[in-house]
């Protein structure tokens, strides 16, 4: 949790902030030798507005303090990507934006006037705003936000463009990123570490939660605390600047911080809202991309996503029930793509796997143990009797 307080002059200019934190230290349960050198403090807590190093804060005012409360619960806690960046983030670019306005300013020239000795952190900004079209009006129904921080020795922003249906249904359409690490050895390696890392800074906004019952926490797996999915997640137009510097910076971890607090800020332009507690994740439901403000295509679009996801675990469930082994979950998964139904399967030397479909059963005939050196023969026949081969061919895989 965070309370965050700015006082302002006549002029309207920011005079002083005050960021209270409180909540749980990781460190305090996983190393508390380290919180015990520290004097009791958690050194992690204050990733993003350090005064100084690999996280340090990106503005200077006339008056800053930043504390924290710590709150240790029955309920330990653990390391996240990212960090406590990825919350402290969250909590002080979307009050910029909140100064921003109550100073009666562009969120972007706000930000600005208050970055003068951070000149990396401007560079970033400034390259993902301009990439935006911030200075040009956006389209109709579409509203933009961003977002800067240094963090694990990188500089980071984000910019992005997206459309709310119905105040809560959520169409990003697109995600601008910046990062300086200081150095790029390999800038194909870096874009797609920066995609990574919005897949999960959007998916701790849009749906992951943990929820506690009877002293432990429920979800278990990816199916009960959700990821984005290819058709939810938009392009990712990386830039990379080379900042230079005695230190290299991270790749994977440092653009996560800014994904949520550049959506949210967009959100409130859309909507008027500002989302600041704990929400059930279905408050905002993240609508699939390609589909130009659709309805019955974005529902249509939904609807297969759950479909899909309905399919995949009643192949699990069949996969298990048959017995069947790793090597054959290639071809259940497969067969069953098109439409046919997992009736049985015998393993062996030569396993046997039987499906039907309408009013014809396949067999497929797998002799070895993996796929690496195995031969797979496959035939169709009548539901009633025999068959010839599955496309007159028969398929081997490996030596």
């Amino acid at each position: 949790a965070c309370q965050l307080t700015g006082t302002f002059d006549a002029d309207k200019k920011l005079t002083g902030v005050h960021m209270r934190l409180s909540g749980q230290s990781i460190l305090a349960k996983v190393r508390p030798a380290v919180v015990e050198q520290q004097n009791g403090r958690d050194p992690l807590v204050f990733q993003g507005v350090f005064a100084g190093g690999e996280h340090g804060f990106g503005y200077q005012f006339p008056n800053l303090m930043v504390d924290h409360a710590m709150r240790n619960t029955h309920v330990p806690p653990g390391f996240w990507r990212g960090v406590n960046s990825n919350q402290n983030a969250v909590f002080f670019e979307c009050f910029m934006d909140e100064l921003a306005e109550k100073a009666g300013m562009d969120a972007l020239a706000f930000r600005r006037q208050y970055m003068g000795p951070f000149p990396r952190n401007l560079a970033v900004l400034n390259a993902a705003a301009e990439r935006i079209g911030w200075d040009k009006p956006a389209a109709p129904g579409v509203h933009r936000g961003l977002a800067q921080m240094k963090a694990f020795g990188s500089f980071v922003a984000a910019a992005c463009e997206l459309s709310v249906l119905d105040g809560k249904r959520v169409k990003i359409h697109r995600i601008v990123a910046a990062t300086d690490p200081g150095y790029a050895v390999n800038p194909a390696q870096i874009e797609r570490q920066v995609s990574g890392s919005f897949v999960y800074g959007l998916s701790a906004l849009f749906l992951q939660e943990c929820t506690i019952k009877d002293g432990r926490v429920e979800q278990t797996n990816f199916d009960s605390f959700g990821s984005m999915r290819l058709a939810q997640m938009p392009k990712v137009e990386t830039i990379i600047i080379q900042g230079g510097g005695e230190e290299w910076g991270g790749i994977g971890e440092p653009t996560i911080c800014v994904a949520a607090p550049a959506v949210l800020n967009a959100i409130y332009r859309a909507t008027g809202e500002r989302l600041r507690t704990a929400r059930d994740p279905q408050q905002l439901k993240l609508l699939q991309q390609g589909i130009d403000g659709d309805d019955e295509r974005a529902d249509a679009d939904e609807d297969s996503v759950e479909r899909e996801a309905e399919q995949e675990h009643r192949l699990a469930v069949a996969t298990t029930e048959l017995g069947a082994g790793p090597e054959e979950w290639t071809l259940l998964q497969g067969m069953q793509r098109f439409g046919w139904q997992p009736v049985a399967v015998v393993r062996g030397s030569t396993s046997v796997m039987t499906y039907s479909r309408t009013d014809r059963v396949a067999t497929i005939q797998i002799t070895g143990t993996t796929f690496g050196g195995s031969d797979i023969e496959i035939t169709v026949a009548p539901a009633a009797n025999g068959g010839g081969s599955f496309g007159g061919a028969r398929p081997s895989f490996g030596s």
